[in-house]
């Protein structure tokens, strides 16, 4: 299994000694800083290892910083992620099984090494269950794409009045257009109405 690794200075010790578990097992590692422990900022490792999740260079991450929830904060704002901060193998089996987290935090101050090493072994070992959490983990995913399609139209809204588009007919199409798609998501659930291709293929045929 190919696997993102990140933590800021906190959890650089820790960081490194799972890392170091994670290849004894055959693990492939991504490595994605810290890489001392020289004070750094957690938000940054945090989303570089949801980001390697996300864009399918690792199947799984692993964040430590030192209480394993503000790492965890980071790396859930990518979308598609779901990072659970565990203390111990049972909340790491069960932060797979049901809630099907591709990414697991830790905090070095909080628990000791043993027991950190005791919750990655029990989150490689488990799988997700499916059944009656399916809809749910959907639920989860469906609001990162929601708020990342709010954040994508409000970008498009300010390229669109600035394109050197000369047609005025066609000009307010665009924009008639996003602010119908605006609408839509903020009255229905992205997963069910729309998807972020379909937003980009709908419109962007008319600016090319």
């Amino acid at each position: 299994m190919r696997i993102a690794v990140g933590s800021d200075h906190a959890g650089f010790e820790l960081k490194e000694s799972l890392a170091d578990r994670l290849r004894e097992g055959g693990h492939e590692i991504i490595d994605c800083g810290a890489y001392s422990a020289d004070r750094v900022d957690y938000p940054d490792f945090g989303a570089a290892v949801g980001r390697a999740v996300r864009d399918g260079n690792a199947e799984g991450g692993l964040c430590v910083c030192g209480s394993g929830i503000g790492i965890a904060m980071a790396a859930n704002k990518i979308a598609g992620i779901r990072a659970a901060t565990v203390w111990d193998a049972t909340s790491a089996h069960l932060a797979r099984e049901h809630n099907d987290a591709n990414v697991i935090c830790i905090g070095e101050r909080l628990i000791g090494p043993a027991v950190a090493a005791e919750a990655l072994d029990a989150w490689l070992g488990a799988s997700f269950e499916g059944g009656r959490h399916e809809g749910r983990v959907a639920k989860i995913d469906a609001i990162g794409g929601e708020r990342q399609a709010k954040n994508w139209l409000a970008t498009e809204k300010k390229i669109s009045k600035s394109l050197p588009i000369r047609d005025i007919r066609i000009r307010r199409e665009v924009e008639d257009w996003l602010d119908y798609a605006s609408s839509i998501v903020q009255k229905t659930s992205l997963s069910e109405r729309l998807t972020l291709d379909g937003l980009v293929s709908v419109w962007h045929p008319w600016l090319k």
